[in-house]
Formats: C-alpha cells, sequence, structure tokens
C-alpha cells in the first residue's frame, strides 16, 4: 500500500481558501513530447518530458491556468488523466520512459498525483502500480479513483482531502483494459474491456469496489467511455481491429462505431451503435445528456499510400432525441485526433489535436458545430484529457 500526502503548509493553505466550487469547470489535458507522427509515422525525438494543462473553461473563452512537466506517452484511450470534483487533486497515468537506442517508449508502472492549488500544479507525487496505468475516473464524491491497468485489472485508491491511498486491485480481464468511467450517482462504474470486447460493470456504492459479473455489449476494441449528468446514457467509442494487439490491418481504414448505453436503469444496455470514420479516439457526451461529440482520426495516421489514408480527422455531432441519436453535422479535424470534452454550460467542446499540438475550441450552435478559431497550444501533443466529475 502505497499513500501521498501534500505538505502541510500546502494542506492548510488548501483548507483555508475560499473556494466556489460551482463555479468552476476546470479540464485536465496531458501530452506527449518525445512522440512525433511524421507523414504518417511513428517518430520518437528526446523533446524532456510530458506536459500537464489546467484548462480552465468558466469563463468566456477556454484559457489555460497553469502547465507542469509529467511522464506521459501517447499509448493508450485518451481518457489517461483526471480531476476531483473539487478541482484540488489531478491524475496522470499512461507513463512511459523514452528508449533513444531502441527509438520506443518503455511502460511505466506508478500513477502521478499532482495538487492543485488556486490554480497552479504541483509538485508531482508517484504511486507505484503492479502494471500499467492507462484509463482514469475520479467517482462524483471524490472519495475513489480507479485505473484501468494493462494487465487487465483495475487499481483502487481512496482519496481523503490530499491524501491518496491505493485500496487494492480488482481483475476483470486477461486482456488490456482502457476507458473506465463512474455513473452519475457513483454507484456503478464501466470499465472497456479492450481486448476482451464489451464493457464490465462495477458495484461501487459504499465505497466498496466489486465486479457485477455483468457485461455490456460493444464493438471491436471500447476504448474512451463518457456518461451524462442526467444519470441516462453513457457512450463507448469502439477502434475496431486498429486496437487490437498484433492487429496488422490499421491502414484499411474501415468504418467503426460508438455505442450508445442506456445506464438508467439495470441491467445496463446497448441501445444504438452510430457509424463513425476510421478510429473514433475522441468520445463524449454532453452533461445535459443532448449531445454526443466523436473525434476520429479518420485514416489521418497512415502513411501515403494507404488504402485508408486521408488528410484530415473528423468531428461529429450527434444529437440525443426519443431515446435515438441523429448526426446533424460532421466537420474536418486536426490529423490524428484524440479526446473530446464538453463545457459544464454544453455550449462548447474541446478537441485534441496531437500532431498539430494544440486543443481546437468549437461551439455548439443550433445543433451545429461552429469552430471559433481559438487554439490552444501546448508544448506535447495533446493526447489525454478529461473534465471535473458532473
Amino acid at each position: 500500500m502505497q499513500r501521498v500526502a501534500l505538505p502541510a503548509m500546502l494542506l492548510a493553505s488548501i483548507l483555508l481558501a475560499p473556494v466556489s466550487l460551482s463555479a468552476r469547470d476546470w479540464v485536465v489535458s496531458a501530452g506527449d513530447a518525445d512522440y512525433q507522427r511524421v507523414a504518417g509515422h511513428d517518430t520518437y525525438q528526446p523533446a524532456g518530458p510530458g506536459e500537464l494543462a489546467l484548462i480552465d473553461l468558466s469563463g468566456s473563452q477556454p484559457r489555460i491556468l497553469d502547465r507542469i512537466d509529467v511522464d506521459h506517452t501517447i499509448a493508450g484511450p485518451p481518457q489517461a488523466a483526471a480531476i476531483s470534483p473539487d478541482g484540488q487533486l489531478a491524475f496522470v497515468s499512461a507513463p512511459a520512459r523514452y528508449d533513444a537506442s531502441g527509438h520506443d517508449e518503455t511502460a511505466e508502472q506508478f500513477l502521478q498525483v499532482v495538487p492543485v492549488n488556486h490554480g497552479h500544479l504541483g509538485p508531482v507525487q508517484r504511486i507505484p502500480l503492479a502494471s500499467q496505468p492507462e484509463g482514469l475516473a475520479v467517482s462524483p464524491d471524490g472519495r475513489l479513483l480507479l485505473a484501468g491497468l494493462i494487465n487487465g485489472s483495475v487499481a483502487i485508491f481512496d482519496i481523503d482531502g490530499p491524501r491518496v491511498t491505493l485500496h487494492g486491485y480488482l481483475p476483470l480481464s486477461t486482456g488490456r483494459l482502457a476507458g473506465v468511467t463512474f455513473t452519475h450517482d457513483g454507484q456503478s462504474a464501466l470499465v472497456a474491456l479492450r481486448d476482451e470486447q464489451g464493457l464490465a460493470v462495477l458495484d461501487t456504492e459504499h465505497d466498496r469496489v466489486s465486479d457485477r459479473h455483468q457485461h455490456i455489449s460493444t464493438g471491436v476494441a471500447p476504448y474512451a467511455l463518457d456518461i451524462s449528468s442526467d444519470g441516462h446514457w453513457a457512450v463507448a467509442g469502439n477502434v475496431g481491429l486498429a486496437g487490437l494487439a498484433n492487429h496488422g490491418w490499421a491502414d484499411a481504414g474501415d468504418l467503426d462505431t460508438v455505442s450508445l448505453i442506456d445506464v438508467s436503469r439495470l441491467p445496463f444496455r446497448t441501445v444504438q451503435y452510430l457509424p463513425t470514420p476510421s478510429l473514433p479516439e475522441g468520445v463524449a457526451i454532453s452533461p445535459n445528456g443532448h449531445w454526443i461529440a466523436v473525434l476520429s482520426m479518420n485514416g489521418s495516421q497512415l502513411p501515403a499510400g494507404s488504402p485508408g489514408r486521408h488528410e484530415h480527422g473528423v468531428l461529429q455531432l450527434f444529437k440525443l432525441q426519443d431515446g435515438k441519436a441523429v448526426e446533424t453535422d460532421r466537420v474536418v479535424a486536426g490529423p490524428g485526433g484524440q479526446g473530446v470534452v464538453f463545457s459544464r454550460d454544453n455550449r462548447h467542446l474541446l478537441a485534441q489535436y496531437t500532431v498539430d499540438r494544440q486543443i481546437a475550441v468549437f461551439n455548439i450552435e443550433h445543433d451545429h458545430l461552429q469552430d471559433s478559431g481559438q487554439r490552444l497550444s501546448l508544448r506535447g501533443g495533446p493526447d489525454s484529457i478529461r473534465s471535473m466529475p458532473r
């Protein structure tokens, strides 16, 4: 068991500071500085550590409040970062060490805990783990953190103020896990079984985490997950054969899907599949449950001459009405897109463009996506993003 505690002076400043939680709408974005996709090829150039950015969405325009160096890699779902509902702790997983001799990255086995004090990040603390963490999720009450590991287990952490404790592991699969999300009431969690397919449903009532032994159907290689604040809907992005180990078919550019899941009552069940271009890396559902956004690579990550190659990614907007989702807009997006997240007021959308090393800001107007033209520039290619639990 590993415990991380913040310095006493920092803890005192957090406890005494006036906090307007209702006014906060903070997002964390993590990026990989070593990795670069050049002409559709994976390349690694030593550029220093990755970067965690704290973004404020509560004003008229999104803005970066602070940045800090972290260990991070693009490998894994675009939800390898998280922030607590009170905005006082951020978390980063998917760490990696760049191997210059092998021109590759080696997976590390620790979680990074980053205190947030008046909009400032750091210092970074580490909790050793049994396997590399990928998808992260914090419970709505801020007392639990779950991390999906590549060894098929979920790491369970207790959060008590500034103190984060590794409670234990819950084995779920013989393959890799990916995205994780809690239901709006904090009584359940969904975990993407990337290699075995489908979603596992966990019981998380009373701070006890157990396997409900219920699986939800998805497409091939479920990856990123999100859930609405109205208690009705969840979504899972299915990245297809390209998301499986030793797939060998990533250049085909097959269409993929997003699963729409009814979580308003047990058993949870998939009720619709939404068609997407290849590799829907980023999926998000608006807090009010009215919109679904999907950011797909669309072959923009492939080398020239590949059958599925396209110059740009695709960002889609679906509207939820009468229990069904209907596509209302799609726009050209940056190449190699990663995560997406809605603002708490459902009016704005952030989309990570990892090749451009930017986050694009879109507005939702009259069932359409409007590019605001604003870009948040980052040192590392952004590839993981999460909002405060809503």
